[in-house]
């Protein structure tokens, strides 16, 4: 009688082979369709088929023994259990497989450090067509089964059966050598995509990277011998440090009596490739243009792969946190030229035509107490909405009706001077553009004016992409345009840079995916200038603020927490953050590390691999230094201290919250702020954070404004939410309206069921100031 559950499990095998082969069929079939020509991909995918299947082989050796055990039990129930786990397995497959087609490289822990909001957001403006994707899954499920329904009635003879096992016994002992062998050379092609996000996923889980769980005053002082130049003043906040006065920058600019608006357009993947020819061709030509006539540093950085690094790195040179910093939990106090210009009467705007909730910006700008945030839910009916993918996604507005709408706004707000800030969208994934029939004519003439097959066939590859990118210039141009017809244009310094390259469009290498322009322009220029010194987006802060408070005597801290310089220093010890929010690559001296490569940088950014262990050491331990001191200012809050927060920003500290009464409360009230007299601020900012673990989904925060009498002027409720364990709440308070000759601010927990509720590490503050002009977008 033959061995029933080795036979049933050689139908698995069999099965297995044949769902194998199809996945890497499917794989290399979409690949070639959507990435044609893509040097040595057939070579590769083979191999890669003979990794599937010496790793497929591997796993049901492994799995071997759980099958006859519950095969003991019922042959029936082992077979249904393994088909069900099959067929999840070959479901997750083919949709990690989707990330790397779209991507070209395979999907790893970035999946964990993103939350649902931005997963779901990428996701649905990926424009991918679910219906199609459903139906493949369903075609490859119903083959799977289908084929072991038919390998079932099949007898195999003695000899096949024992060259099956015998390749799979073999195949365990060849996994394990490509592991230690291999495993690190193969290209993305070759690597099995499941296998490569399973297990980086257990090594995430397993392994979960805590930075800076200890950080003293050796720390501290480690981080300012990075820093020379720096005249660092205290080792519990390690970035504080005498601001730099020196003004480089008015050197380039003609004097002018009355402050200059300031605007930042942050382009949405702005390769600096892209405004130098780019495979022969100029696909920016306006770009180019006004960069000729800019001051144009060429070798800036900034320092994140994505998106959510460029906003505090360009506005307040900050630290990193541990995801980035506009996506901490709690928002540190820290300065920014929005906060600071506010405080110097400036009128503040950002204008984005996507959500500004994405990165979290919202917040951000509003603790920053901007006046203006114009985002995609505030458009005008006559611009035309971006809907994307089989769910009707509302995505935005292109970068035209960006331009436009704000231009529009700009004429409603009659405030001088005027510090806009600009976040451009198109070039970003769903890369949807208007007039498609007239980039499609540009597109087509590009194309047959290059000689170069290898080019022709890039472009075709890239098409999409290449065309946002000319849509994009025409954007510029038309902005530039309409904006030199207006009266402040001569007085009006432009600042371009891009958050990160595009992504779509594979970089030259590691480090110039984070390889960036910084373009700035005016009327004011005395000349253009090209700078060749490496620099990044936090060297930005630090430099407008000292031209400013030289040349328009604008008041400036004395006091910096800046992490950069000076644009018109050599900016060292560059440290970045990749797609997957790791810390693991540095820029020093000439070289780039990551990880666990180091490469010599030429002086046009190529990056030639060398072996020097005592270099990578130095590298390495400097990459934890910097990394450590981001992560400890910017989640203990210790950037800056209270006083020093509100002092720059010419606000009253009216009291200060420090893990007052914390632990665990079973009163129905619970003070925050006591009884506290505001009287003479028009504006208050009261900042509370706290640590807590309750059941009770009815605890409130609340504030309220009394008079002598305690008679209620203005009360507020905040719900907190027992799902997160951690709570920050930061809200201005226009006492505009509330008349009294006395009046006292209190706040206070309400805990009406009276439960169990454990509050911890309790802080913040409550501040005012003195001003008429107000956030109107609170």
């Amino acid at each position: 009688m033959r061995n029933k559950p080795l036979h049933n499990y050689l139908n698995i095998v069999v099965t297995l082979w044949v769902v194998i082969l199809i996945l890497r069929v499917v794989e290399t079939f979409s690949i070639s369709i959507r990435y044609p020509g893509q040097e040595l991909m057939m070579i590769s995918e083979l191999a890669g088929l003979l990794y599937d299947f010496i790793a497929g082989n591997s796993l049901l050796l492994l799995f071997y023994p759980v099958y006859f055990l519950i095969g003991k039990i019922s042959n029936n129930l082992a077979d249904i259990i393994f088909k069900v786990v099959m067929g999840i397995f070959v479901v997750a497959h083919f949709l990690i497989l989707q990330y790397f087609i779209y991507q070209l490289k395979p999907l790893d822990t970035f999946f964990y450090k993103y939350s649902f909001d931005e997963l779901f957001f990428t996701v649905t403006t990926t424009d991918v067509n679910y219906w199609k994707t459903i139906v493949i899954v369903a075609v490859l499920i119903s083959i799977m089964l289908i084929f072991f329904y038919f390998v079932k009635k099949i007898s195999f003879s003695k000899i096949f059966r024992n060259v099956v096992f015998s390749v799979v016994a073999v195949s365990l002992p060849l996994f394990i050598m490509a592991k230690i062998f291999t495993v690190n050379d193969m290209n993305s092609f070759t690597k099995n995509k499941s296998l490569f996000f399973y297990s980086k996923s257990i090594d995430y889980i397993c392994n979960s990277k805590q930075y800076c769980t200890d950080y003293s005053e050796v720390d501290a002082e480690n981080y300012h011998r990075l820093f020379p130049l720096k005249k660092f003043i205290d080792n519990q906040y390690p970035l504080l440090h005498e601001f730099d006065t020196v003004d480089s920058l008015g050197t380039f600019f003609k004097n002018q009596e009355q402050k200059p608006d300031i605007v930042i357009l942050i382009v949405e993947g702005l390769n600096d490739d892209f405004i130098h020819d780019y495979r022969n061709v100029s696909l920016m030509p306006f770009l180019r243009g006004l960069t000729d006539s800019s001051l144009y540093w060429n070798r800036c950085f900034t320092l994140g792969e994505r998106s959510f690094a460029v906003v505090p790195s360009m506005l307040g040179s900050l630290p990193y946190g541990k995801i980035g910093f506009t996506l901490l939990e709690k928002l540190p106090n820290h300065l920014t030229l929005v906060s600071l210009l506010k405080a110097n009467d400036y009128q503040t705007d950002f204008f984005y035509g996507q959500g500004s909730w994405f990165h979290r910006k919202d917040r951000f700008f509003k603790f920053n107490n901007i006046d203006l945030i114009f985002d995609n839910v505030k458009f005008s009916d006559e611009y035309r909405k971006i809907i994307v993918g089989d769910n009707n996604y509302f995505w935005g507005y292109n970068d035209k009706d960006l331009f436009c709408q704000s231009l529009e706004v700009l004429d409603s707000i009659i405030c001088l001077p005027r510090f806009d800030v600009y976040f451009t969208g198109t070039t970003h994934s769903p890369f949807r553009i208007a007039d498609e029939e007239y980039y499609d004519r540009c597109f087509i003439k590009i194309v047959e004016k290059l000689k170069n097959s290898t080019d022709r066939q890039f472009f075709k590859d890239h098409e999409d992409y290449i065309k946002s990118i000319l849509f994009l210039d025409d954007a510029l141009r038309d902005f530039f345009e309409d904006y030199k017809k207006r009266p402040e244009f001569d007085n009006t310094i432009f600042v371009i840079t891009g958050d990160h390259p595009m992504s779509e469009i594979p970089a030259c290498n590691l480090l110039k995916k984070y390889h960036v322009p910084l373009i700035m322009y005016s009327k004011m220029l005395k000349e253009p200038k090209v700078f060749s010194n490496t620099v990044t987006h936090l060297d930005f802060y630090e430099t407008i603020l000292a031209f400013l408070r030289s040349s328009y005597h604008i008041k400036v801290p004395e006091i910096s927490a800046a992490m950069g310089s000076n644009l018109f220093d050599t900016s060292d010890n560059l440290v970045f953050m990749n797609e997957n929010r790791d810390v693991l690559e540095l820029y020093s001296d000439g070289y780039y590390m990551m990880d666990k490569d180091l490469y010599s940088v030429t002086e046009d950014l190529e990056l030639i691999k060398i072996k020097d262990r005592k270099i990578f050491d130095m590298m390495n331990k400097k990459l934890k230094i910097i990394r450590n001191t981001s992560e400890y200012t910017s989640i203990n809050d210790f950037i800056l201290p209270d006083t020093l927060f509100c002092k720059s920003l010419n606000r009253n500290l009216l009291y200060r919250i420090e893990n007052f009464n914390t632990g665990k409360i079973n009163a129905e009230y619970h003070s925050i702020v006591p009884k506290t007299e505001i009287t003479g601020n028009d504006v208050l900012f009261y900042d509370v954070s706290f640590n807590f673990h309750t059941k009770n989904d009815n605890c409130q925060l609340i504030y309220q404004i009394t008079n002598e009498t305690d008679s209620i002027l203005l009360i507020k409720y905040c719900g907190i939410e027992n799902k997160s364990e951690s709570f920050q709440y930061s809200k201005f308070i226009s006492l505009t309206g509330i008349h009294s000759s006395k009046m006292y601010f209190n706040s206070y927990i309400f805990n009406k069921e009276k439960s169990y509720f454990l509050l911890t590490e309790e802080n913040g503050f409550l501040s005012g100031m003195n001003t008429i002009k107000t956030a109107i977008n609170q």
